[in-house]
């Protein structure tokens, strides 16, 4: 039985499971809040700095 999931937040652990999730046969929305995926591993520029 395919299920409509909402996942909120695009880090690791959010990426892995929609990929489970979505291999299952469900229909994996992600929502997430910044401009790019990744979560705390998303790499900060500031001040010409990385």
């Amino acid at each position: 039985m395919q299920k409509k999931i909402v996942i909120i937040g695009s880090g690791f652990s959010s990426l892995a499971a929609s990929c489970h999730l979505s291999k299952a046969g469900h229909d994996v929305t992600i929502f997430e809040k910044n401009t790019t995926a990744g979560g705390r591993a998303r790499q900060l520029k500031r001040d010409g700095f990385t």
